[in-house]
């Protein structure tokens, strides 16, 4: 048996586990009267399945625990198909009030990210940005989406070091209203109009990869539905949170969704916990 509580506004979970695991390929043995489980190790996991076949991402709602344990680790991070960051180009950076030191913060702090249709004052942002960094990187290139200005910018010193300094278009994505420091249920205003079941799913899946929603791991499944009110997107994903010495990995199978209201594009989301499991577990 499993439940589980999730509180997420905080950025931590609070657990409630009611568990016992029966999972293929583990044996129980003892030592030091303590309970350790000898298994399989991650690779053994992840290659019980065919990852690379279409079918086997079916139904991944009853998948059974071995299934979601062999997917957690896994080299996939979310289905065909699915938004994906390039992170090899380097690492997404929003500019932010923080960023640029600007000061229109009480004395508490906020940290709300910038928006701008003028590519300029994105550049301003981003070289603002630099300069106040512990070390500047330099200005590479540039490129421009429907979603956002980027700045490519390198670490003279480790040219590894690379730092994709994004603004967001205010005629895609306003976020002005959302402070990261102190989070409201409205993550941010979808623009575009009119507001589609594909295009706001398209967002959602871009903010997930940003990390821009309420939840974080590996992707198994997208499913989209339409209310009277808004559009309804159902992220189904998978945490890792990895044990040390005599503890196991613990493997989270959660949904998050998010729902994009048609009249004013207000962006909201909301996590709950499926099921927890035993993953590897380490002597």
């Amino acid at each position: 048996m499993f439940r589980a509580c999730i509180q997420k506004n905080n950025r931590y979970y609070v657990l409630c586990t009611v568990v016992y695991c029966a999972i293929l390929f583990v044996s129980c043995s003892k030592t030091n009267d303590q309970d350790y489980i000898v298994g399989p190790d991650r690779d053994d996991w992840a290659s019980l399945y065919d990852w690379s076949n279409p079918d086997t991402w079916l139904d991944p709602y009853n998948w059974p625990n071995r299934k979601v344990i062999s997917f957690a680790y896994s080299e996939y991070r979310a289905p065909l198909g699915f938004y994906q960051e390039d992170f090899e180009r380097g690492n997404p950076y929003y500019e932010n009030t923080i960023s640029i030191r600007r000061p229109i913060c009480p004395d508490y702090g906020c940290w709300f990210e910038l928006c701008s249709d003028e590519r300029d004052l994105a550049y301003a942002w981003s070289e603002s940005c630099a300069v106040s960094s512990s070390y500047y990187r330099d200005y590479e290139s540039e490129r421009e989406t429907d979603k956002y200005f980027e700045f490519r910018r390198v670490y003279e010193v480790n040219p590894n070091d690379v730092l994709l300094s994004r603004v967001h278009k205010c005629s895609y994505l306003d976020r002005t209203m959302h402070d990261k420091l102190h989070p409201t249920p409205v993550l941010g205003i979808f623009v575009p109009r009119p507001i589609t079941m594909e295009s706001s799913r398209e967002l959602v899946e871009y903010m997930w990869a940003n990390g821009m929603l309420r939840g974080y791991g590996s992707v198994i499944s997208c499913s989209s539905s339409e209310n009277p009110e808004s559009f309804s997107h159902s992220i189904l994903y998978v945490d890792i949170v990895y044990g040390d010495f005599g503890m196991c990995d613990q493997i989270f199978l959660l949904e998050m969704i998010a729902d994009v209201e048609k009249g004013t594009g207000s962006i909201t989301c909301d996590s709950q916990g499926l099921r927890q499991m035993n993953g590897v577990c380490h002597k």
